[in-house]
This record gives C-alpha cells, structure tokens and sequence, in this order.
C-alpha cells in the first residue's frame, strides 16, 4: 500500500489538531511526500512511519506558521495535542512491523523483473513510461507486469 494514500486523512486530522488550515496542512504533507520521494532512506528506515510522518508534519507546519506569524499574542488558546498511550504506540508499531513483513513476504513472491518493476513504480514513484525507457521495454509491458505482480501479491494477503 502507498504510504501516501495509507497516511493522508490521518496527516490531515493531526494537523487540524494542531490548528493549522487544510490548505497549509495539504502543502505541509506534499513537501514531505516530495523530500521522501528524493530520499525514501528518510522513510523507509522509520521504525514507526506514522509517528515519523506526524513529527515531520509538525515541525513542517511550524516552521510555515512561524514565518505567517511573527508573534504570538499571550492570551491565544492553547492546543491540546492528544499523545497517544504506551499501549497505542506499542500496538501501531507491531502493526507496522507486521505490515512490513507481508510485503516483504509478498515481494519475495515476485519475479525480478517484476521486483525492479514494482519498486520503481511505487518506491520511485516513476511513472509507466520513464520505466520502458529506462528498462528498455514497451509501456504495455510495463503495465502487464505491474497487474501480474498486484495479482500475485493480493494473492498473498488473502
């Protein structure tokens, strides 16, 4: 699953927790999206994605809010920022963990070039035609291999 797709509504939550406006927020999230997409290390090596997404998302919004506004009045309402329980934490990690795990598991399941297909496709987020020219293959190919590899993985989780 997309890590993008997978996040966003709860990006978007946490940051209208934070008092920020939508379109910040959707800005906020597209800068970072963008950074992970030039460097998927950043992402990819988060022990807990959402938590590392979340952290990122408010250091991005307050460094945006800070540049709106210079000072803040004293008498502002302050946010109350919700920290989820050890339990939670614990929980959402050994979910992720095992999120990794079958789709690792279900990589495995691939062939190479489907592997080198699928990672490039949604891991480099190239799209179906810069991955025919830099593999030397024909767009109908590419889009033959990425639908064979989806069936083989949701074979997996079923």
């Amino acid at each position: 699953m997309d890590i993008f797709e997978k996040h966003y509504n709860t990006l978007i939550f946490f940051g209208r927790n934070l008092g920020a406006d939508k379109v910040l927020i959707e800005d906020c999230i597209q800068d970072l999206f963008l950074k992970f997409c030039e460097n998927e290390s950043l992402i990819l090596g988060a022990h807990n994605p959402q938590a590392y997404l979340k952290s990122s998302l408010r250091r991005e919004l307050l460094k945006k809010m800070d540049k709106k506004v210079t000072h803040l009045d004293a008498s502002a309402n302050v946010l109350e920022i919700s920290v989820p329980s050890y339990e939670e934490l614990l929980i959402n990690q050994q979910s992720s963990l095992q999120e990794s795990l079958s789709v690792k598991e279900a990589l495995s399941q691939l062939s190479k070039s489907q592997k080198t297909i699928m990672t490039m496709r949604f891991y480099r987020s190239m799209s179906y035609e810069d991955i025919a020219a830099k593999l030397g293959i024909t767009k109908r190919t590419v889009y033959n291999q990425v639908h064979d590899a989806m069936k083989k993985m949701k074979a997996n989780f079923s």
